[in-house]
């Protein structure tokens, strides 16, 4: 910002053709020019530049990609390959813990740094329920969702296949259990429906009558 300094120009003019005038006015000017006070002392500036925490992770950013770009063309090819590992396991077990629901933990991983500084996942797992519930029903429902929880990745690991078969075998115990208890169900209403024959039988042939 310029200062401007007021000037009464028809002072000046006027005092143009009065001799003695020329000094005076060169002694004003200068003495204008002392004390008017510069732009930083008039207007001091309160204001205090401060860096914003988005600036700073921005400002990290550039910094990590031009890093990055100081790799040596071995080095880009490997943290290319770790990327694509880190997406492959990430949603590989997110997959697991999606479909396995209650009976599935959170996925925890296992990192390596790359020749740029990053971790990347590399390996991981999801802890999941697969022990039987307290009636062969329940137990059926749950490996089912267990078996499908273990094969919901669209490749499926030797441990995941695993699961899934131990899973079955539990399904196919419970509804071993489930059939064998049906079976005794209708043992047991066949014999209580051939009591009642043989008592109604005995009534009948006696002439006994029973009071409803």
């Amino acid at each position: 910002m310029n200062l401007v300094l007021p000037f009464d120009f028809q002072s000046i003019d006027a005092q143009q053709n009065v001799p003695g005038t020329a000094q005076a006015r060169l002694d004003n000017q200068q003495r204008s020019a002392i004390e008017a006070p510069t732009q930083a002392q008039a207007y001091p500036s309160s204001d205090k530049v401060s860096i914003s925490d988005e600036a700073k992770q921005a400002a990290k950013a550039e910094d990590e990609d031009e890093t990055s770009l100081e790799l040596s063309d071995e080095e880009e090819k490997e943290v290319q390959t770790l990327k694509d590992r880190d997406q492959e396991v990430r949603v590989h077990e997110q997959a697991h813990a999606a479909v396995g629901g209650q009976y599935a933990g959170a996925p925890t991983y296992e990192y390596e740094t790359g020749p740029d500084g990053r971790r990347y996942a590399v390996a991981g797992e999801v802890q999941i329920d697969v022990g039987e519930e307290s009636t062969p029903k329940d137990t059926i429902e749950k490996m089912q969702i267990v078996k499908a929880a273990a094969l919901a990745p669209a490749e499926p690991s030797t441990q995941d296949i695993k699961v899934a078969a131990e899973a079955t075998q539990k399904e196919q115990q419970a509804r071993a259990e489930l059939s064998e208890e049906g079976l005794a169900g209708g043992s047991q209403s066949n014999d209580k429906t051939k009591a009642f024959e043989d008592i109604q039988a005995y009534s009948e042939s006696s002439a006994f009558t029973a009071f409803a």
